[in-house]
């Protein structure tokens, strides 16, 4: 019978790693448009145990998925090792996996990059906000005729009007100009902009994490997912409400 691979935190602490969790701080992280805060929370961490440094993929590739901003970096891995650490890998060999896993972050990381930056955009609490330019041209004309006759000489129109003098005056004047109009406000009520906000939130980390799940196997052999086979009876924990399966 072939054995079950290995945990991830076991391949690890095989490759030099421990899995250590630390207090750490809330952290604001910049992007375009607002930003990212992030709570202070107790996050996990990958600590290097060897005397020797570590080469580029002793972590399985874990410090290097492809993310927006560096400063974000040991957040999203430390969801990973919270979630998947006692999980099996989903191939024969750790190699096979950490292949798998630069490919799966290779491929979906752009996409998700950009998910994570729209989550930092604020959000303005208004539905309205409208520029209005009008041109505006207005032309203005004037006409006016000076006719002396004291002995008709000057042909004034066709071939019948004579005057000793005549003066035609025509004057034209043009306006022009732009009148530009700043509409901002609401529409609709506050709580309502309030709901569309909240449908708009996106946990990109959930994401991120569920796409992840493809590469390990669905096999709670350590009473993940079943409270009661940890400690081999059958349906409740003894002192616990919990039912035998989630």
């Amino acid at each position: 019978m072939t054995a079950l691979p290995e945990t991830l935190e076991d391949v690890l602490l095989q490759q030099g790693y421990t899995i250590d969790v630390a207090e750490e701080d809330e952290l604001v992280v910049p992007v375009a448009g607002g930003s990212i805060v992030v709570p202070a929370m107790v996050r996990s961490s990958l600590t290097w145990r060897r005397d020797v440094a570590p080469e580029l993929g002793d972590d399985l590739y874990l410090g290097n998925l492809p993310i927006f901003a560096d400063a974000y970096r040991p957040v999203i891995l430390s969801h990973i090792l919270d979630r998947y650490r006692t999980r099996r890998l989903g191939y024969n060999t750790p190699g096979e996996w950490m292949l798998a896993f630069r490919r799966w972050g290779n491929l979906n990381m752009p996409y998700l990059n950009r998910r994570y930056v729209s989550t930092g955009v604020a959000l303005p609490l208004d539905d309205m906000n409208a520029v209005e330019q009008t041109d505006r041209t207005q032309e203005e004309t004037s006409h006016g005729l000076d006719i002396g006759s004291d002995f008709p000489q000057s042909l004034i129109s066709g071939s019948a009007d004579y005057a000793t003098a005549a003066t035609d005056r025509r004057t034209a004047d043009n306006l022009a100009g732009a009148e530009t109009k700043t509409s901002t406000g609401r529409h609709t009520s506050v709580m309502a902009l309030l709901e569309e906000q909240r449908a708009a939130y996106l946990n990109v980390d959930a994401e991120v994490l569920d796409g992840l799940g493809s590469l390990f196997l669905g096999v709670y052999d350590r009473g993940e997912g079943v409270p009661s086979a940890q400690y081999g009876i059958p349906g409740r924990l003894p002192g616990f409400g919990w039912p035998g399966c989630w």
